[in-house]
């Protein structure tokens, strides 16, 4: 699917959107339906008003990050061959950066990645592409900022991917061409991946559904991380 059709149906989907959607189809159905419209309104009124409670928020959140993150001084397992870090966006018209720069969500994963590759030595990997064709490639800006601003190399480069399915699609090849990867039907999740719980979570499902690890009787979300 492409990105602009991903985001448009995020925004119908996921909250507040749905809750519009769901709020408009009870006000279509108004006259033809009272009850079932009624119904409609006040299931799109409160489970928004649940959804923006702070506590359900961090259950949500919590619920989608089962992924330990690696505390300082923690061995590395032996599995884990590259540090992969999924760009969040960018940021046009910074005038102070020269122009272009990574977003603020892009930025976290870029410092967590950088600490790590400092505690580890392991070789990084950005990711992210040009998700609409017109700037610079995010993974491009990442490289500066880890190179130029925190100091560690960038071993490796994806700028083509546009979303967090071609994230986990496209990086595979060169982590296998390099070796990190045994095999093209290994695990994009034997990569360190520094990213949101969300993001972290598409991409590790992405990767094992590509790879076809999943099944019905096993977590579809397994992991290592470092």
């Amino acid at each position: 699917m492409e990105p602009l059709a991903t985001k448009a149906v995020a925004a119908l989907v996921l909250p507040p959107g749905g809750n519009i959607v769901l709020a408009v189809i009870g006000f279509a159905l108004w006259r033809r339906a009272r009850a079932l419209a009624a119904t409609l309104i006040i299931i799109s009124i409160a489970s928004l008003l649940i959804v923006s409670m702070p506590r359900v928020g961090d259950a949500l959140h919590d619920g989608l990050d089962s992924f330990e993150p690696r505390l300082p001084g923690a061995t590395v397992a032996d599995e884990v061959g590259a540090i992969v870090v999924l760009s969040g966006g960018w940021r046009a018209g910074a005038r102070e950066y020269g122009g272009e720069t990574v977003s603020e969500a892009t930025l976290v994963r870029l410092r967590y990645g950088a600490r790590q590759q400092r505690e580890t030595g392991l070789p990084l990997l950005v990711s992210g592409g040009s998700v609409f064709g017109d700037s610079t490639p995010e993974a491009h800006l990442g490289r500066d900022v880890l190179e130029d601003e925190f100091g560690v190399p960038v071993r490796w480069l994806e700028d083509h991917s546009r979303t967090t399915a071609e994230n986990a699609r496209v990086s595979r090849p060169t982590l296998v061409r390099h070796q990190v990867l045994a095999k093209r039907a290994d695990c994009l999740s034997r990569g360190f991946l520094p990213s949101s719980a969300a993001v972290r979570w598409q991409a590790v499902c992405q990767s094992h559904r590509l790879c076809s690890l999943a099944s019905r009787h096993e977590s579809v979300c397994r992991h290592r991380c470092v």
